[in-house]
């Protein structure tokens, strides 16, 4: 199934950005109500280490929420890529984590984006900073807005990727070739410019993306780490390769930095 998109909102959506006028670097900022039926899906086996899982559909409910469009005003200037983002809630509010750090990037190379309120808490708001979903922030724009629960949050987020294609390239005539389906936490943000090129190049000419090994970890699943105390494995930056401190991932009491005679171990994600 496809969602149901609105006309164009009028006013500016509430969406924490940039913090300028996207018009004065030729983009244009558009805000839409997606509606639709959405399904929820239960496990049909059993949740494997590797993450694929079979699943079955399990019950069925109605959905109302919104999603904000970021395009080149000239669509000549369009790249031919569309990247729609799982708009991230962990604080309460609707975050564009991926865009927020790549807009600079995404602009000058002429991608449209389009971001999804995809979780239940975009709207009624909760997480972190309770009181702050867009019912809160704007009752008389998103009043109508409804969403029957995160477990229906995958086929909403399908079936608003499904129309956002139609509604760039058909109402505001940007030429689409792909849709990358992105949506990500507050982290690893040095490495995001670099993996948007990548999955970019993979989708047009079937160019994979380089890989890394995968995080060590000994037998009761402890990371590994070197003589620094950061991980081995994973994605290696300069910051990594070449520390002056070290990026501690695993949430233990302290600052995220330690220093390198730390003996406590740390992730380079």
């Amino acid at each position: 199934m496809t969602a149901t998109i609105s006309p164009v909102l009028d006013g500016a959506p509430s969406l924490f950005s940039v913090a300028f006028d996207l018009a004065t670097v030729g983009y244009s900022v558009h805000e839409h109500i997606a509606i639709g039926t959405a399904e929820s899906y239960a496990a049909a086996g059993p949740r494997e280490p590797d993450g694929r899982w079979e699943v079955k559909e399990s019950d069925r409910a109605d959905f109302t929420t919104r999603l904000v469009v970021h395009r080149p005003t000239d669509p000549a200037r369009s790249n031919g890529t569309l990247i729609v983002e799982w708009l991230n809630v962990t604080g309460g509010v609707d975050i564009p984590a991926l865009w927020m750090p790549t807009h600079r990037h995404l602009v000058r190379d002429g991608y449209s984006w389009v971001g999804v309120t995809a979780q239940r808490v975009g709207i009624e708001g909760g997480g972190v900073m309770p009181g702050m979903g867009l019912r809160d922030a704007d009752p008389a724009r998103y009043g109508t807005l409804d969403h029957p629960g995160d477990a229906y949050a995958y086929d909403i987020f399908t079936q608003v990727v499904r129309a956002a294609r139609d509604l760039v390239s058909g109402q505001y005539a940007i030429p689409i070739e792909r849709v990358l389906a992105t949506g990500a936490s507050q982290s690893a943000m040095y490495v995001l410019q670099r993996a948007f090129d990548a999955l970019d190049r993979w989708v047009r000419d079937g160019t994979p993306p380089p890989s890394a090994a995968r995080l060590a970890v000994d037998g009761e699943g402890a990371l590994g780490v070197d003589d620094a105390g950061i991980a081995r494995g994973g994605v290696r930056t300069p910051w990594v390769d070449a520390p002056v401190a070290v990026l501690s991932g695993l949430g233990q009491p302290g600052g995220s930095a330690e220093h390198m005679d730390s003996s406590r171990g740390a992730t380079n994600a």
